[in-house]
Protein backbone atom coordinates (compact mmCIF):
# COMPACT_ATOMS: atom_id res chain seq x y z
CA UNK A 1 0.00 0.00 0.00
CA UNK A 2 1.91 2.99 -1.28
CA UNK A 3 -0.30 5.31 0.79
CA UNK A 4 1.47 4.08 3.93
CA UNK A 5 4.71 5.72 2.86
CA UNK A 6 2.92 9.07 2.99
CA UNK A 7 1.51 8.38 6.44
CA UNK A 8 4.82 7.84 8.17
CA UNK A 9 6.06 10.97 9.96
CA UNK A 10 8.91 9.19 11.70
CA UNK A 11 10.62 6.95 9.13
CA UNK A 12 12.57 4.94 11.72
CA UNK A 13 9.29 3.39 12.85
CA UNK A 14 8.72 1.64 9.55
CA UNK A 15 10.67 -0.67 7.32
CA UNK A 16 10.38 0.05 3.62
CA UNK A 17 10.35 -2.97 1.35
CA UNK A 18 10.53 -1.74 -2.24
CA UNK A 19 7.88 0.96 -1.74
CA UNK A 20 5.84 -1.22 0.60
CA UNK A 21 5.93 -0.68 4.31
CA UNK A 22 6.39 -3.08 7.18
CA UNK A 23 5.83 -1.89 10.71
CA UNK A 24 8.76 -1.55 13.09
CA UNK A 25 7.71 -0.18 16.49
CA UNK A 26 9.76 2.30 18.40
CA UNK A 27 12.71 -0.11 18.75
CA UNK A 28 15.02 2.74 19.68
CA UNK A 29 12.74 3.75 22.56
CA UNK A 30 12.39 0.16 23.76
CA UNK A 31 16.04 -0.74 23.35
CA UNK A 32 15.53 -2.37 19.97
CA UNK A 33 15.78 -6.02 19.10
CA UNK A 34 18.85 -7.19 21.04
CA UNK A 35 19.90 -9.54 18.25
CA UNK A 36 19.98 -6.68 15.78
CA UNK A 37 21.21 -3.81 17.95
CA UNK A 38 23.98 -5.93 19.48
CA UNK A 39 25.08 -7.14 16.03
CA UNK A 40 24.78 -10.82 17.00
CA UNK A 41 26.04 -13.15 14.26
CA UNK A 42 23.47 -14.44 11.78
CA UNK A 43 24.40 -18.03 12.66
CA UNK A 44 23.58 -17.46 16.33
CA UNK A 45 20.31 -15.70 15.47
CA UNK A 46 19.33 -18.58 13.16
CA UNK A 47 20.21 -21.14 15.83
CA UNK A 48 18.15 -19.32 18.46
CA UNK A 49 15.25 -18.85 16.02
CA UNK A 50 15.26 -22.55 15.16
CA UNK A 51 15.11 -23.31 18.89
CA UNK A 52 11.91 -21.24 19.13
CA UNK A 53 13.29 -17.94 20.44
CA UNK A 54 10.55 -15.51 19.39
CA UNK A 55 12.85 -12.46 19.51
CA UNK A 56 15.35 -14.21 17.23
CA UNK A 57 12.51 -15.21 14.88
CA UNK A 58 11.40 -11.59 14.69
CA UNK A 59 15.00 -10.48 14.14
CA UNK A 60 15.39 -12.87 11.20
CA UNK A 61 12.13 -11.63 9.71
CA UNK A 62 13.34 -8.04 9.98
CA UNK A 63 16.82 -8.81 8.62
CA UNK A 64 15.46 -10.78 5.65
CA UNK A 65 12.82 -8.11 5.03
CA UNK A 66 15.45 -5.38 4.94
CA UNK A 67 18.22 -7.32 3.27
CA UNK A 68 20.44 -6.26 6.16
CA UNK A 69 23.48 -8.49 6.76
CA UNK A 70 21.75 -11.26 4.75
CA UNK A 71 20.29 -11.29 1.22
CA UNK A 72 16.87 -9.67 0.85
CA UNK A 73 14.24 -12.41 0.82
CA UNK A 74 10.62 -11.50 1.45
CA UNK A 75 9.47 -15.12 1.58
CA UNK A 76 11.97 -15.91 4.32
CA UNK A 77 10.95 -12.71 6.12
CA UNK A 78 7.32 -13.84 6.01
CA UNK A 79 8.33 -17.33 7.19
CA UNK A 80 10.07 -15.96 10.29
CA UNK A 81 7.35 -13.40 10.99
CA UNK A 82 4.87 -16.29 10.84
CA UNK A 83 6.93 -18.28 13.38
CA UNK A 84 7.00 -15.30 15.76
CA UNK A 85 3.31 -14.50 15.10
CA UNK A 86 2.40 -18.09 15.99
CA UNK A 87 3.85 -17.31 19.41
CA UNK A 88 1.76 -14.13 19.61
CA UNK A 89 4.49 -11.53 19.02
CA UNK A 90 2.61 -8.32 18.25
CA UNK A 91 5.26 -6.83 15.92
CA UNK A 92 5.33 -10.04 13.90
CA UNK A 93 1.53 -10.01 13.69
CA UNK A 94 1.54 -6.48 12.27
CA UNK A 95 4.41 -7.25 9.87
CA UNK A 96 2.67 -10.36 8.62
CA UNK A 97 -0.56 -8.40 8.17
CA UNK A 98 1.26 -5.85 6.04
CA UNK A 99 2.91 -8.59 4.00
CA UNK A 100 -0.45 -10.20 3.24
CA UNK A 101 -1.96 -6.78 2.51
CA UNK A 102 0.78 -5.91 0.02
CA UNK A 103 1.52 -9.38 -1.35
CA UNK A 104 5.18 -8.98 -0.48
CA UNK A 105 6.62 -12.38 0.46
CA UNK A 106 3.13 -13.90 0.63
CA UNK A 107 0.19 -14.11 -1.74
CA UNK A 108 -1.90 -10.94 -1.49
CA UNK A 109 -4.74 -11.87 0.85
CA UNK A 110 -6.82 -9.14 2.46
CA UNK A 111 -8.71 -11.60 4.65
CA UNK A 112 -5.48 -12.90 6.20
CA UNK A 113 -4.13 -9.35 6.54
CA UNK A 114 -7.28 -8.37 8.42
CA UNK A 115 -6.96 -11.43 10.66
CA UNK A 116 -3.38 -10.56 11.63
CA UNK A 117 -4.19 -6.89 12.21
CA UNK A 118 -7.13 -7.88 14.42
CA UNK A 119 -4.89 -10.22 16.45
CA UNK A 120 -2.35 -7.40 16.86
CA UNK A 121 -5.14 -5.01 17.92
CA UNK A 122 -6.26 -7.52 20.54
CA UNK A 123 -2.69 -7.33 21.91
CA UNK A 124 -2.80 -3.52 22.06
CA UNK A 125 -1.27 -2.43 18.75
CA UNK A 126 -2.49 1.03 17.79
CA UNK A 127 -0.52 0.81 14.53
CA UNK A 128 -2.58 -2.23 13.53
CA UNK A 129 -5.68 -0.07 14.03
CA UNK A 130 -4.27 2.46 11.58
CA UNK A 131 -3.41 -0.21 9.02
CA UNK A 132 -6.79 -1.94 9.33
CA UNK A 133 -8.49 1.45 9.10
CA UNK A 134 -6.67 2.07 5.82
CA UNK A 135 -7.88 -1.27 4.50
CA UNK A 136 -11.48 -0.31 5.33
CA UNK A 137 -10.93 3.17 3.88
CA UNK A 138 -9.59 1.79 0.59
CA UNK A 139 -12.30 -0.85 0.35
CA UNK A 140 -9.85 -3.74 0.57
CA UNK A 141 -12.23 -5.32 3.06
CA UNK A 142 -15.70 -5.89 1.71
CA UNK A 143 -18.09 -4.49 2.29
CA UNK A 144 -16.30 -1.17 2.50
CA UNK A 145 -17.00 0.23 5.95
CA UNK A 146 -16.34 3.94 6.33
CA UNK A 147 -17.72 4.00 9.88
CA UNK A 148 -15.29 1.26 10.95
CA UNK A 149 -12.39 3.02 9.20
CA UNK A 150 -13.20 6.27 11.00
CA UNK A 151 -13.53 4.48 14.35
CA UNK A 152 -10.11 2.83 13.90
CA UNK A 153 -8.46 6.08 12.77
CA UNK A 154 -9.90 7.94 15.77
CA UNK A 155 -8.63 5.26 18.15
CA UNK A 156 -5.21 5.31 16.50
CA UNK A 157 -4.96 9.10 16.74
CA UNK A 158 -6.07 9.09 20.38
CA UNK A 159 -3.51 6.38 21.27
CA UNK A 160 -0.67 7.64 19.04
CA UNK A 161 -1.13 11.39 18.57
CA UNK A 162 2.45 11.91 17.33
CA UNK A 163 1.90 9.45 14.47
CA UNK A 164 -1.55 10.82 13.57
CA UNK A 165 -0.50 13.07 10.73
CA UNK A 166 -2.23 15.09 8.05
CA UNK A 167 -2.82 12.10 5.79
CA UNK A 168 -4.78 10.22 8.46
CA UNK A 169 -6.56 13.42 9.51
CA UNK A 170 -7.47 14.07 5.87
CA UNK A 171 -8.93 10.57 5.53
CA UNK A 172 -10.86 11.09 8.78
CA UNK A 173 -12.29 14.39 7.51
CA UNK A 174 -13.28 12.75 4.23
CA UNK A 175 -15.03 9.95 6.13
CA UNK A 176 -16.85 12.37 8.45
CA UNK A 177 -18.05 14.42 5.49
CA UNK A 178 -19.37 11.32 3.72
CA UNK A 179 -21.82 10.46 6.53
Amino acid sequence: MVILNKICKQPDQFLHLNNDTVYLPQFKQRGGNPYITNNVSIDIIKSKANQGDVVAQLALGLLYGLGERIPLDHKKAAYWFQKAANQGHVVALVNLGVMYDTGRGTPKDFIKAKKYFEKAISKGSSEAKMKLGIMYFLGEITPKDNAKALELFEQFCKESPKECNRTIQSMMLQLRNSR
